[in-house]
């Protein structure tokens, strides 16, 4: 099984805060992780924004924006998702940021797992809702068999 995570996510596997236990499971699973290549940018800026807001160190960001490319993560193009998530970013009226999220985890027929619970919300009550679980509630047990492994 595999499963897409978002910036969200990944952050966690940098930095201690809440979820963490959560997040770092994901990596000790069997199932491939997989995320649109923006996530790169996005754990960046998350680092950045840490480190204006003194919660990080400027060399703790430097190391998760060296790093964060690395390891078990699969990236997907974005050029691969961006039509698709326009349609959805159109259809929900929410950022293309996190439609690409939705587009992979569309296109791969899994689940997206995510901490961002506006996402969540947003998504509740939609086509789409289907596709994400918020990092807290996931439950693989009840996860989605396989679709396409291909991104």
């Amino acid at each position: 099984m595999s499963l897409v995570v978002d910036a969200s996510v990944v952050i966690k596997w940098f930095v201690k805060e809440n979820l963490v236990a959560e997040a770092d499971g994901l990596l000790r699973r069997s199932e491939s992780l997989f995320a649109p290549d923006l996530v790169v940018t996005e754990v960046t800026n998350i680092a950045w924004k840490k480190v204006l807001r003194g919660d990080l160190q400027a060399q703790q960001a430097e190391f998760i924006a060296a790093s964060v490319h690395l390891g078990q993560l699969d990236l997907v193009p974005s050029t691969m998702l961006h039509q698709r998530a326009l349609a959805i970013g159109l259809e929900i009226r929410h950022s293309i940021y996190d439609c690409l999220y939705l587009a992979l985890a569309e296109r791969m027929g899994n689940s997206l797992i995510t901490a961002d619970e506006r996402l969540i919300g947003k998504l509740e009550g939609s086509p789409y809702a289907r596709l994400a679980a918020h990092l807290g509630t996931y439950d693989a047990s009840k996860a989605p068999e396989d679709g396409a492994t291909e991104p």
